[in-house]
């Protein structure tokens, strides 16, 4: 059974896909189940599971909160986290201990998603207060570090971690891009079922990176959102460099294969 366990909704900034539409998609793709992972709320992810009316088709509802070690999801919520009170850093990032614990404090599980997407430093009392580790995200590959994916499958070896993998998906053509693949699932498996398979490493991280265009077309969406009109001119740059790297890309037969 194959999962992708990073989408975004348009609960999201910068995403404008419907909550009945991810769920048609995924269910085309051959996705045995989902996690929606809206930016800062859990509210997309618990629209898809309430829109969802095919028992057998797993929906985990999430959230990705933006802190100062990376980008924390948590899966399995059944609200928002008490996350009201935090205070953000000068770079508007939230602190990652009390997100971790407001996570855990309600029964979900705790993962960092892309983790070297971007350079940083994590301290080592961050990884040990994790579950899991996004072993692969379709768009760490395009990225500033093309080895993020693997430099995150070695880290998740390093520190004991299981792993998850995502498209990280935006629109509704990059959903299914990547997956965790449950190879020993039970015929009917529940979300219970399926949460103790993702906390204790029973499925393994695969998939294909995302074309580049499709991260600027998220900026446009973001701008668009937030009236930030000034900004298009330079996001729709990026997107038609993005575009001809992806053309590129296409005529080298290069598949982006991660």
């Amino acid at each position: 059974m194959r999962f992708d366990l990073h989408i975004h909704s348009c609960h999201s900034y910068d995403s404008a896909t419907k909550p009945r539409t991810i769920l048609r998609v995924a269910r085309q793709r051959g996705l045995a189940g989902i996690a929606v992972c809206d930016h800062g709320t859990v509210a997309g992810g618990l629209a898809v599971a309430a829109a969802n009316d095919d028992p057998t088709f797993l929906v985990i509802p999430g959230a990705e909160y933006a802190t100062d070690i990376g980008h924390v999801v948590g899966y399995f919520l059944t609200a928002e986290p008490e996350l009201h009170s935090l205070a953000q850093n000068d770079k508007g990032l939230l602190p990652w201990q009390p997100v971790v614990q407001a996570i855990k404090k309600q029964g979900g599980l705790v993962f960092l998603a892309h983790p070297f997407k971007s350079p940083r430093q994590i301290p080592s009392e961050a990884w040990a207060a994790l579950d899991g580790v996004e072993a692969y995200n379709s768009r760490a590959m395009i990225g500033k570090n093309p080895r993020a994916n693997t430099n995150a499958l070695e880290a998740a070896a390093r520190y004991g971690l299981a792993v998850s993998a995502g498209s990280d998906a935006h629109w509704p053509w990059e959903i299914g891009l990547a997956y965790w693949e449950w190879a020993e699932a039970p015929s009917s498996p529940t979300l219970a079922d399926l949460r103790t398979a993702l906390a204790t490493g029973a499925g393994r991280a695969c998939g294909k990176g995302s074309p580049a265009c499709n991260e600027p077309l998220s900026q446009i969406i973001k701008a668009v959102k937030g009236r930030q009109y000034g900004r298009l001119p330079r996001v729709t740059a990026k997107l038609v460099l993005a575009g001809a790297q992806d053309l590129g890309s296409f005529f080298r037969g290069n598949k982006m294969e991660g």
